[in-house]
């Protein structure tokens, strides 16, 4: 299916060629290589929704099966790469598009402004939760653990600060 999907997009297929890899998703839920082509392909498409969808939920999977990810593991699973791909994705992606708000009534261009704070708050957000995910800090048995989404400040991404050489924190 993956060289039939490959030889598709070749030839100016990428709908079929779109297909063929969803098709092995089906298979191999959340293969980062898939992934990787899926996102490849709906640029050409136009389609935008798709692969931030599947980019997190497998996000959301792998959190949730690999609790502190090792460097071989991320080197050839879900890493830092595929995490960059979904950030991109989401920049890319218009405001309110991959969030659902409420209106509050006020005037357009107030709610606008605030569909696009919340977009990039939810994005810093997702980047962050990665991060930390990626370190090894989302794992409630790492030293020093500390459920950081609980804090209003930054100060785990100050590195002396995660290390506590300013004392308790």
């Amino acid at each position: 299916m993956w060289d039939r999907s490959y030889l598709l997009f070749e030839v100016g297929r990428c709908r079929h060629a779109l297909a063929g890899y969803l098709a092995i998703l089906k298979i191999s839920p959340h293969n980062p290589d898939v992934l990787r082509e899926v996102a490849q392909l709906c640029a050409t498409t136009d389609e935008k929704e798709l692969p931030i969808r599947l980019f997190q939920e497998a996000l959301q999977h792998y959190q949730s099966t690999v609790v502190s990810p090792s460097i071989e593991w991320l080197a050839d699973g879900f890493g830092l790469e595929h995490i960059q791909i979904l950030v991109r994705l989401l920049i890319r992606s218009p405001p309110g598009s991959t969030r659902t708000t409420q209106p509050s009534g006020s005037s357009d261009a107030v709610d606008d402004q605030d569909k696009v704070q919340q977009h990039y708050y939810d994005v810093l957000k997702l980047i962050k939760q990665a991060m930390r995910w990626l370190q090894g800090r989302l794992d409630p048995n790492w030293p020093g653990f500390l459920d950081w989404d609980l804090l209003e400040d930054d100060r785990d991404m100050i590195p002396c600060v995660r290390i506590g050489r300013l004392g308790n924190t």
